[in-house]
């Protein structure tokens, strides 16, 4: 985690000590800390108050921290970790933790997004340990998102799901939500983290979900508390739905992720929501629900070729990204529509592309109910995963 640095704003508090800055300091602290709790909910940086005194840092540090990130080499972690462990404020704010590492370039499959540069080699046999014993000082904890890259699956992810299982001195009780780069079996998640409201996982490419040892125990353990589950693949099928229906049929909150790679020939599939959110109608309690706007083309040389018209107008060449708006925002209203024929009980659709990023829309219905049009909401609306 890096070291917090005093930014400085237009209208912000100088950082030399207040001289010419609006007093807060002298404020009670109830109303410093509304103050500060209304400036974070509008999304408004603490950074640059709590470099103003050691009063203004103390009072920060539990709403800056409240959402952390440890981002770094695999072979870092331990050290990034111990900076964190060392200080007990931070420990008591962490609400919302996630890790993300990456492993040595050594491990790195050719095509994949890097996001850290510098890992030299895999973490030391001490690691899992270290990162059992952070996350069991964060009393507070209600969301742990684990993500280790790059074949992380020896060094990372089976040494921490076998401390999470042997392990009796950490209690989980805490934690509602849980991202873990699944492996194999996951039958000790229920046992665990028996609160857990909200699920995220990868899915193995090429497999079916119903192979995931302990993914049915899990849904049927936890029955309807098992609120939102979150779905990544490369490739969906038709048939993923189906299993996403069986496995899953109570929850209200559902995200799949990745690319849809069904219908239409082997050489160009496309893809039809209508087809494939048919088999998640069974799911009578589903309200919320985001997929993605992927569409798996084939990787031929052709592709990447634009139509001959387009290369012979300069013109044409700067229209083109407007003309790819508009074509993706027409083809997602029709997609829209044509899911809510199938869940009639839907209050909110995503229509996401790869990086989760995409276009909110809600149903329009009459006086009586009936579904008549769906619009694109900007607005505030249900979430698929939990918001801290």
């Amino acid at each position: 985690m890096s070291a917090i640095a005093p930014i400085q704003f237009p209208g912000q508090p100088p950082t030399n000590g207040g001289n010419g800055g609006f007093p807060l300091q002298r404020m009670p602290q109830e109303l410093i800390l509304e103050i500060m709790r209304q400036m974070d909910a509008n999304n408004i940086s603490l950074l640059p108050i709590s470099s103003t005194s050691r009063l203004m840092r103390g009072l920060s540090i539990p709403i800056i921290f409240r959402v952390s990130q440890i981002s770094c080499a695999e072979d870092a972690l331990a050290r990034r970790m111990m900076g964190v462990y060392r200080n007990k404020l931070i420990l008591r704010s962490v609400q919302v933790l996630s890790i993300y590492t990456e492993g040595p370039p050594s491990s790195r499959t050719p095509g994949r997004f890097i996001q850290i540069q510098g890992p030299k080699a895999a973490c030391g046999p001490s690691t899992p340990r270290d990162v059992m014993s952070l996350i069991g000082e964060m009393h507070n904890l209600r969301e742990l998102r684990m993500d280790f890259r790059f074949k992380a699956t020896l060094s990372l992810i089976r040494p921490v799901s076998r401390r999470i299982m042997d392990s009796i001195q950490y209690d989980f009780l805490s934690i509602t939500a849980l991202s873990f780069p699944i492996t194999s079996d996951i039958g000790f998640i229920v046992t665990a983290f028996p609160n857990l409201k909200a699920f995220s996982f990868e899915a193995p490419l090429n497999r079916q979900l119903s192979s995931i040892d302990g993914l049915s125990d899990l849904a049927s353990i936890l029955g309807p508390q098992l609120a939102s589950i979150q779905i990544c693949k490369m490739r969906w099928e038709v048939s993923d739905f189906q299993e996403v229906q069986a496995i899953f049929p109570q929850i209200s909150r559902l995200t799949m992720g990745g690319t849809m790679a069904f219908g239409g020939s082997p050489v160009r599939p496309r893809w039809d929501l209508q087809l494939a959110t048919g088999h998640l109608a069974p799911m009578a309690n589903l309200k919320v629900l985001a997929l993605s706007d992927e569409r798996g083309l084939a990787s031929s040389p052709l592709d990447a070729i634009l139509p001959v018209h387009y290369q012979a107008s300069t013109m044409a060449k700067k229209l083109l990204p407007a003309i790819g708006f508009h074509d993706a925002r027409s083809r997602r209203y029709d997609q829209a529509w044509r899911v809510w024929q199938n869940l009639p009980n839907l209050e909110v659709l995503y229509i996401m592309d790869r990086s989760f990023q995409g276009h909110c829309f809600v149903p329009v219905k009459d006086n009586q109910g009936q579904l008549i049009d769906v619009k694109f909401s900007d607005g505030v609306q249900k979430f698929p995963w939990p918001v801290a």
